[in-house]
Order: C-alpha cells, then structure tokens, then sequence
C-alpha cells in the first residue's frame, strides 16, 4: 500500500495560523523590569511588574518569575484600584510579601499625582502614592522592645564585632544593631551561612551608623542572612529606631553593592518610606548614546593617561580621518537616497556627431537710390 501523501495547507490556512501565533504572543503575559530606590539605572533593587485583569494560572506567574534575568522578585498586579499583589520570587515560588517590589508595582500602575491601596494577598494592605517620579508606600512599624543580650550577642559574633552602641528589636524578629562610624566602614564581607543558621535572629538584621547631612542614617540590611540591596521592611526598624533624634523626613542610605536612597519619614505606628524608581531596560536613544560612547572609549582607551605630543597628534589624527569618513560617506549615502527619491537614473554617456547646420542663402536687397533736393545759394556780388 502506497504512503499517502500530506496536502500542503492553503495559503489561507497559513494566513489563519501566523495570525493566531501573533495573537498568542501579544496575549502572552509580560513584565517591566524596574530599579526601586534608584537614583539611575543599575543602582537600587531590581523588581519586575505585570498588570494583569484576572488572575493566571500559577504555572504561568512562575514561569513569568523565573524569566527574569536580574534575578530580583515579580510582583503580579490585578484591578484597576484597589489594586492585588502576588509576589514570586526568581525561583518561582510564591512570597509573602516584597516591600521594593510594591514599590515598583505602584510606580507602574498608578498615574502621576495619584495614590492607592495595594493588597497584599498573603500579608495585608499597603497604601501608596506617586508624585514627580518618587513613590511612597506607607507600612506599619512593628512594636519595639528590648532584644536578649545573647541574641545581640551572637549576631556581633558573626558579623566579626567586638560591641555595638545600641539594639533594637522590631515585630521580635528584626533586629538593628548601632555601630560606631569607623567599626560600620571596616565592616566587610559577611558570612551568609553563619548569619542565616542563627535562626534566633529573625528575617531582618540591620547594621546602621549615623550620616553625614543631609543623610540622617546609613545602613546595611541582611535578609535570610544575604546582604539586601534595598530593603524597605528592614526600615520600618530602622525608621523609629532614629526617629527620636532626627525631626520630619529623614534621608537614608542602605550601602549595598548597587546602593540605595531612601526617604523614611514616622508618624507614630505608620512608616512612610520613599523612593525613586527607575526603569530597568534603556531606551532606542540611550542605547544609541551608549555605543557612541563604547566607540569612542574603544579608539582612545589604548593610549595612556599621560599622554605626549605625539599621543595627542595620533588622538586628532584619529578623530580628524573618523570624522571625514564618516562625512563622506554621509554625503555620499544622503545623495544616492535623493537620486532614488526623486526617480533619477544613472546612464551611460553615448557618442553623438555634432550637427551641423546648413547654410541659408539670402537673395541681396535692392537699395532705392535716394534723390536729394538741390538747395540753391543767391551768389554775392563782387
């Protein structure tokens, strides 16, 4: 029996499939990357945001979270105000609650001026608010108390710290250790390991040390013992913590590896913590702006810092020929595109004979004689 042969699919066919395939990918959930409190891109905490009508399937979200390439949390947004939040981090699994990821979450769904509440679907509402680019999100401080000495202890004992000139223990799990300006600056590298096998330390520890104006306070924050690069829950500690010292809105700094800024300001229970939020992917201008640069740093960065004469000479030498290459060669594209515009064609030149022109003959013309009066003279006597 002969193999029956497949029918090729109509062209119609084909038509139907490419656009259901590009109905599939436009339909597709996706997320914006952004950097939470970031002065400029690559500093803060990086998070991505997807504003979604219904909830997904879980499979997707943690599919969505696990694409992320800055490997920071995903925060899935549903409604129009109140707004739900679901977090996962970049592994897939489901979070609590993310405080810089909220943060990037009402910088994406609120408009300019405009405030809302953010429901936390495992922790509890948020409210926030968007004005000039800054956003704020207002948290709750959780009740203080006095923390046991052994449990200051132990945390000195990993960070590699002889004393601290204060502690503070916030909602009995985060713990705020004071550090003199010199031991907080010699502080280096922390073990994560040892740090996060002391389950008596809770989720949050935070090493702070007064600033310099206008910073009220700097920091280092370790959750689940690695080091945080911008950690909004570890300042509802550390907020009240310098809250007696320091009167209205106070200007934080959390030294992470891509740093952070931060605006705490207390108000009895309630934390409000601001910060710019930047986004994460440059755009088709910036990206343009960037390979000039790379360009230009590539034909000069061979050369030394402490250049000659001659280096100098080579350096406009370089940049005289880059400069006429790149005007000719703009000339020369700009004219052939109006040619073509303007329906111009090149062609060969053909050999043509001259013409000669035949000589007209021309009858003379007859000139009328032309006949004087006579004028007479009486003659004088003599």
């Amino acid at each position: 029996m002969a193999p029956s042969l497949g029918v090729a699919p109509s062209l119609g066919a084909r038509c139907k499939a490419m656009l259901l395939m590009l109905l599939q990918a436009a339909a597709a959930l996706k997320a914006v990357e952004l950097h939470a409190f970031a002065k400029s891109r690559g500093g803060g905490n990086p998070a991505s945001v997807a504003l979604v009508a219904d909830w997904p399937a879980d499979d997707e979200l943690a599919a969505l979270a696990q694409r992320a390439e800055h490997g920071g949390p995903t925060a899935i947004v549903r409604g129009a105000g109140p707004y739900d939040v679901r977090y996962f981090a970049c592994d897939g699994s489901e979070m609590t609650f993310c405080g810089h990821a909220t943060l990037a979450a009402a910088k994406e769904a609120l408009d300019d001026g405009a405030s809302g509440s953010f429901n936390a679907v495992l922790a509890g509402t948020v409210a926030a608010s968007r004005s000039a680019g800054a956003v704020s999100l207002t948290l709750e401080a959780g009740p203080a108390s006095e923390p046991p000495p052994s449990l200051v202890d132990d945390a000195l004992a990993v960070l590699r710290l002889e004393a601290c000139l204060g502690a503070a223990l916030y909602s009995g799990t985060d713990l705020v250790l004071e550090l003199e300006l010199d031991a907080y600056e010699a502080l280096g590298a922390v073990d994560a390991k040892a740090l996060k096998a002391l389950k008596a330390l809770g989720r949050v520890v935070s090493v702070t040390t007064r600033g310099i104006k206008p910073v009220a306070f700097r920091s280092r924050c370790f959750v689940g013992g690695a080091e945080d690069m911008a950690c909004g829950v570890a300042h509802c500690g550390l907020g009240p913590y310098w809250a007696p010292r320091h009167a209205g809105a106070m200007r934080a700094v959390q030294d992470s590896p891509r740093g952070a800024v931060l605006d705490v300001s207390v108000d009895g229970a309630a934390v409000t913590i601001a910060g710019d939020v930047v986004r994460g992917s440059p755009t088709l201008r910036e990206r343009v702006g960037d390979a000039a640069r790379n360009l230009a740093t590539s034909l000069i960065a061979p050369l030394p810092r402490d250049r000659s004469l001659e280096d100098e000479a080579k350096i406009e030498l370089v940049k005289g020929g880059a400069l006429r290459v790149a005007f000719i060669a703009g000339t020369a594209l700009a004219s052939a595109w109006s040619l073509t515009l303007f329906g111009a064609r090149w062609q060969a030149p053909t050999w043509q004979a001259p013409v000669v022109k035949a000589p007209t003959v021309r009858a003379p013309s007859v000139k009328t004689p032309v006949f004087t009066k006579p004028q007479w003279r009486a003659k004088a006597p003599s």
